[in-house]
């Protein structure tokens, strides 16, 4: 099955995040209604809700661009203060120690 997975034309935001289907099983994830939206590109972004005319205008709240979930996840100014809040997260958990200075 993953072999045909790793073919088929459906699936291109998943595929970016993840290529590989063998090293995705490798990776234990907590799924949950707002990841699986932002790895299928089916979230409700403004780019998403234009798509299908659901909205005029896909400009993000940032007014910077369109508002895709790459957009919100790593350039949004909207979401400056969540993004570091999010980064110095799983660097904690990555290293096991706290990034605040006292």
């Amino acid at each position: 099955m993953a072999k045909k997975l790793d073919k088929t034309t459906k699936g291109s935001t998943t595929k970016e995040y993840f290529p590989n289907v063998g090293e995705r099983l490798k990776i234990k994830l907590n799924f949950t209604q707002n990841f699986t939206a932002i790895a299928t590109g089916h979230g409700k972004t403004k780019a998403y809700l234009h798509r299908f005319k659901i909205i005029g205008d896909p400009t993000c709240t940032c007014g910077k661009a369109v508002q895709t979930t790459d957009h919100l996840i790593f350039e949004s100014e909207t979401l400056t203060k969540e993004r570091k809040n999010l980064k110095t997260t799983d660097l904690q958990k990555i290293t096991g120690q706290s990034t605040k200075k006292n």
